[in-house]
């Protein structure tokens, strides 16, 4: 369970563990203030945890303003979101 802050969410990005600290990086330089890294051993994936402001609480449309960022902030990194928490 997870819960957030009032007016924040939480995308969950799935990418290359090559990519995980360029993509924190880049994520941290736009609209994401918090961004937390999770490895897996084994594999050469890695999640990152991207805190946001929600443009709008109500907005039924949260992935896709969250892919939007993403999107802008990691170019052709090559990402997956795959969830948001609201």
């Amino acid at each position: 369970m997870c819960d957030t802050p009032g007016g924040w969410a939480i995308a969950w990005v799935k990418l290359p563990a090559k990519n995980a600290s360029r993509a924190k990086e880049a994520l941290l330089g736009g609209a994401f203030r918090h961004v937390e890294t999770t490895y897996y051993r084994g594999v050469d994936d890695a999640t990152l945890g991207a805190y946001y402001r929600l443009a709008s609480p109500h907005d039924p449309s949260q992935a896709e303003h969250a892919e939007s960022l993403l999107a802008t902030a990691t170019g052709g990194m090559g990402h997956l979101l795959t969830g948001v928490t609201v």
